[in-house]
């Protein structure tokens, strides 16, 4: 059965009392032909940080962290779309000033991402 994006939000924050611990409601959700995807933004208020990380999942109950040796920087207000097989972030107010930049990323599904620009 495949779930509207935002049953898979809610899944995602109540299904696994290990990473219902571990996650914030996420910045974005995104669904490929593969996964559904998501990524945090920050923890809350503005002066507790902000998450860097992706998380992917099948089935929309057991979510798994993607670990890349290339990533953005920690940021919140970024764009996220999937095109042409991409999942690709744009923008956003990165640390440590929180300027808005325009930096554009994407990840060629599944493996790794690159910078853009």
């Amino acid at each position: 059965m495949k779930y509207p994006i935002i049953i898979v939000t809610t899944i995602l924050l109540l299904s696994s009392a290990v990473n219902a611990q571990k996650r914030s409601a996420p910045d974005w959700v995104l669904e490929t032909k593969e996964a559904a995807w998501q990524s945090r933004d920050s923890q809350g208020e503005a002066n507790e940080g902000n998450f860097g990380d992706v998380w992917y999942s099948k089935d929309g109950l057991d979510w798994t962290e993607l670990k890349s040796d290339v990533i953005w920087s920690k940021r919140h207000e970024q764009s996220a779309f999937v095109f042409k097989d991409k999942i690709w972030i744009a923008g956003g107010a990165a640390e440590p000033d929180y300027k808005l930049d325009s930096e554009v990323w994407s990840l060629k599904i599944p493996k790794r991402w690159f910078r853009d620009n």
